[in-house]
């Protein structure tokens, strides 16, 4: 099993969208955990087509972690609802309220995540718009196998991707800082989203950003409508599921591949990074 954390920087750039496509279209069983705590499900209320009650999910898991002082894999799944066979939503709070009095949870939760390690389940966790002073939810960066930004590719979206906290150092800067401290330099990348127009290229978004781009997906809101609003894709080559399902490979093939690398091997994972 993978734990992987999605995130984006600054901008929206469509972070749920793509966690639930990849989760949807994941090269193995997968279970995707709705992270953000800035807002309710958005998953219920967009792919369900709020045809779902709130009724499980974090806050859920939450209020079991401040009774018991943990939750285990099992509760965690106990909590999750079917996106397609073999792929599994555990939504996000119901109440703002109850994500707001959560700090607390985060340690419960990623304890266990790193329970499925011993299962065939990879686990993908959408964080939604991060930064690095949020320290409860750093530490689901920091037990990650891989963390992947999700940004937009268009001037806007990478001025904010590599925006300065100082003359010393940006936001991204600090999560690289945040990664590396784990001995684990090598598990960021990131998925890059077009938009409708003057987008840049995943190599131009390597050279300024200054870490691997491990998945390209085009400019096709029909299809991506699909995962967000749960509507029927009427593009019949889907080029967009298409860019999902080879990136999940290659964030299954770069995780797997870090782990080599950890392990004293001399493969460069960067070399898998070609989209």
């Amino acid at each position: 099993m993978a734990l992987i954390a999605l995130c984006s920087i600054g901008h929206s750039a469509g972070t749920t969208t793509t966690a639930v496509a990849l989760t949807m279209n994941w090269p193995r069983p997968a279970l995707l955990v709705e992270a953000d705590p800035r807002y309710t499900s958005t998953v219920l209320a967009g792919h369900f087509r709020g045809q779902v009650a709130p009724t499980i999910g974090l806050s859920q898991l939450s209020a079991l972690a401040g009774t018991a002082g943990s939750v285990t894999a099992q509760q965690v799944f106990e909590q999750s609802l079917e996106l397609a066979p073999e792929r599994y939503l555990v939504p996000g709070f119901a109440s703002l309220g109850a994500a707001r009095g959560a700090s607390a949870f985060w340690r419960h939760l990623v304890t266990s995540l790193a329970a499925f390690r011993s299962s065939t389940m990879d686990v993908l966790v959408d964080l939604g718009s991060f930064t690095p002073t949020d320290p409860a939810r750093a530490q689901v960066i920091t037990a990650a196998d891989l963390t992947t930004v999700v940004t937009g590719s268009t001037l806007p979206d990478l001025a904010s991707l590599v925006a300065r906290v100082n003359d010393h150092t940006t936001v991204l800067n600090e999560l690289q800082a945040m990664i590396s401290e784990t001995g684990r330099a090598e598990r960021l990348a990131a998925i890059l989203i077009d938009r409708a127009t003057e987008n840049y290229s995943p190599r131009e978004v390597e050279r300024a950003a200054g870490i691997p781009v491990l998945g390209h997906v085009p400019w096709a809101p029909e299809s991506a409508a699909k995962y967000s609003l749960g509507k029927s894709a009427r593009d019949r080559r889907d080029r967009y599921a298409n860019s999902i399902r080879a990136t999940g490979e290659r964030l299954t093939q770069y995780a797997s591949r870090n782990d080599a690398v950890v392990n004293g091997s001399t493969q460069n994972p960067r070399s898998a990074t070609h989209v």
